[in-house]
């Protein structure tokens, strides 16, 4: 048995490495291989008392609870007790597990770069492997994933047929073990910001930066995915800004303005706007025509709990807009669930600040709401489905568990003072989570006169002596 700082790796690896629609036998209970993993290393985390102890009854594991009775409710709702007793219990196995598996185990910095370093040269190798894909448009790969959920049929066993320009030329997208082109470029560009905090494990940039530096670009880019390259550029580009983070108050009221202001004067909507930068400009306007379909008749007598597990094909012909997605299946209880939940863990980043001592505890928060912020504007044009899907709640339960990756060293403060008529650092060691207060000059100086006094009284009390 791993130990439990190792143990979300093999579930980790099993999500981004391995096809996530093969069913074990037998097919109708809906097993996959990693729902299996999940299933067992949430069952060692409760049976386990030190892992079980971990479990907090906090804002975060309510909000998960909520979001997971919510969309329960919606699909019995919508398709009856017993098909939605059945669906919901493969998410649960599906989504949920993995994200509670992520709390009781990445409790630290350690857990949390054992799982960083985990997920980048497993990244490499996938990245490497897609460059066969990206040339010929096959993959071995597909002997397993053609007997998977959908099957494949042999002659678009090949894909050959998902092709898109890119320098010039066609090329095959690449989407291996995922089940598509996007979420495989998701898997990359989402690494790209947070992944770097690896360099605080040593204050180094070796090895990690091989994986970082080969895999992370060469996989959001062979995807071909305009969303997953928005991702990584979005992200990399917040991440620069971290010089200037105190400023961040301004900087958020001047870009609000801007886009406002952008908008009014182009007289396009800020998805309009981002329809021009696609691959292909009949997906990106795609997405306008989805979001104005949702908005303006679309969910007619839907919007409460959705349509289910089967949507309206003439309505919908594909449902690539995350908040879209979400509010089709599950109507506006799980949108409400899942956006709560989200929230809530994003706002563990702002506890976490209030904790941080240092430039190494602050990029890591830096790193995380750079992910964050970048994904949730690709959010805009893609819907995250399959392992991408899963791999996001586990990154939403890194983010719950920041405030344990910051203030977990000791600091040093120098404070300027006057004794004597001379000036002194007085240096101060504080420990994690510990501050130093701070009193007015008026009220230091009366406290050094006391100290002064007392010293002479016990200077005259020992000559007597």
């Amino acid at each position: 048995m791993l130990p439990a700082r190792f143990a979300i790796l093999p579930l980790a690896l099993a999500i981004s490495m391995f096809p996530n629609t093969l069913l074990l036998p037998p097919d109708n209970l809906g097993l996959t291989p990693q729902r299996v993993i999940a299933f067992v290393l949430f069952l060692r985390c409760l049976v386990t008392p030190a892992l079980r102890a971990r479990w907090k009854w906090d804002w975060v594991n309510k909000a998960a609870v909520l979001y997971f009775l919510l969309v329960t409710a919606a699909h019995i709702s919508s398709k009856g007790l017993s098909t939605g007793i059945n669906n919901r219990g493969g998410f649960f196995l599906q989504m949920m597990v993995p994200f509670w598996c992520v709390r009781l185990l990445v409790v630290d910095r350690q857990t949390l770069f054992i799982l960083l370093k985990g997920w980048l040269w497993g990244a490499l190798l996938i990245a490497l492997s897609g460059l066969y894909q990206f040339k010929v448009g096959d993959h071995p790969y597909y002997e397993l994933m053609r007997y998977g959920v959908p099957k494949l049929a042999p002659e678009t066993q090949n894909r050959l047929i998902d092709r898109r320009m890119m320098f010039g030329e066609f090329h095959n997208r690449v989407n291996v073990p995922f089940v598509h082109s996007i979420m495989f470029g998701w898997f990359f560009a989402l690494l790209m910001s947070w992944s770097t905090s690896l360099y605080w494990e040593k204050k180094k940039f070796f090895p990690w930066i091989i994986p970082w530096v080969v895999a992370l670009p060469l996989g959001t880019c062979i995807a071909i995915s305009g969303g997953a390259m928005m991702l990584a550029a979005m992200s990399l580009g917040f991440l620069a800004l971290f010089p200037f983070r105190k400023y961040w108050r301004g900087t958020v009221i001047a870009s609000a303005v801007l886009a406002v202001a952008f908008s009014l004067a182009s007289n396009r909507n800020i998805l309009e706007v981002m329809a021009n930068s696609g691959f292909d400009a009949g997906s990106s306007w795609y997405r306008v025509g989805l979001n104005r379909m949702a908005l303006e008749g679309g969910m007619s007598g839907r919007w409460l709990t959705g349509y289910g597990d089967v949507w309206p094909i003439i309505k919908y012909h594909d449902l690539c807009i995350h908040w879209v997605s979400i509010v089709v299946w599950h109507g506006l209880m799980g949108l409400f669930g899942f956006y709560s939940l989200l929230g809530v863990c994003a706002w563990q980043l702002w506890n976490a600040k209030k904790k941080a001592s240092g430039v190494a505890d602050e990029w890591i928060l830096w790193s995380l709401l750079s992910a964050f912020i970048a994904s949730q504007w690709a959010m805009l044009v893609v819907a995250l489905f399959g392992e991408m899907n899963v791999i996001y709640m586990m990154f939403m339960a890194v983010m719950a568990n920041a405030p344990l990756f910051v203030g977990t060293t000791s600091r040093r403060v120098g404070v300027m003072a006057e004794m004597d008529g001379r000036p002194v650092m007085l240096v101060y060691t504080l420990k994690p989570g510990q501050t130093l207060a701070m009193i007015t000059p008026a009220a230091a100086g009366e406290a050094l006169g006391d100290e002064k006094k007392e010293k002479k009284r016990s200077g005259g009390a020992a000559a007597q002596t």
